[in-house]
């Protein structure tokens, strides 16, 4: 629940970094998407909010798959998208940063380093395997504070928003073979669209708009 110390935090984030040239910042995210027992219906939701009323799918278990991806853009376009095997652990995610995120922007990023990367505050992003990593990596990647409980300040979660909208429109009239490879292959190709686009810089390019609406409206929640 948004409290008085998560608003302040929030303005306080937002005074600092209006400024910030945004387009130079790397945005990762995790999320999961899921089908209904007849492939027909994504469901996306924001972290931490699973059994909220509102985000609560009620379907037969037996036909229901979901597919578990990890994502990072930048204000040029998205970078991989990658298939999480199972349920995330820190370990997992060390690697992910390791094998997949660093190599993956160092090729692309070609400002100074450290570049600046952006990640929320669940507890897998903060815990000690992933402090002593960055810390180790502190001279390639540099994490920006976060505020917490702003998620409507996070680009990337307006990206997974408009991926489900082209999943749910692409989706074959009768579904598709309902298996978790099908689902990763249909999110990868929509995810591949967006390259050719430049939905990703609108979108980045937003950041200084949810940051002054943060001020007006006092670290409460902004519509984007």
């Amino acid at each position: 629940m948004l409290n008085e110390d998560h608003r302040v935090a929030c303005v306080n984030f937002a005074q600092q970094n209006l400024n910030r040239d945004w387009s130079q910042v790397i945005f990762l995210d995790e999320k999961t998407f899921s089908s209904s027992q007849d492939s027909k219906l994504p469901l996306w939701r924001l972290d931490n909010t699973r059994y909220e009323p509102n985000h609560v799918l009620y379907t037969q278990r037996s036909g229901r798959i979901s597919v578990g991806v990890f994502g990072w853009i930048l204000s040029n376009g998205p970078g991989e998208l990658v298939q999480i095997g199972g349920r995330m652990n820190r370990a997992q995610y060390v690697r992910i940063l390791n094998d997949i995120l660093l190599p993956g922007i160092l090729d692309r990023y070609a400002h100074p380093r450290p570049i600046t990367v952006v990640q929320d505050n669940s507890r897998m992003h903060t815990c000690r395997i992933v402090r002593t990593w960055l810390e180790a990596h502190r001279d390639e990647i540099e994490m920006l504070p976060w505020p917490a409980k702003s998620p409507d300040l996070n680009p990337i979660e307006n990206v997974w928003g408009l991926t489900v909208q082209q999943w749910q429109d692409e989706l074959p009239e009768n579904g598709f073979n309902r298996n978790v490879e099908n689902l990763y292959g249909h999110c990868n190709r929509v995810w591949d669209r967006l390259r050719n686009d430049n939905m990703c810089q609108n979108i980045v390019d937003s950041m200084r708009n949810r940051l002054q609406l943060v001020i007006e409206s006092n670290g409460y929640p902004i519509k984007y």
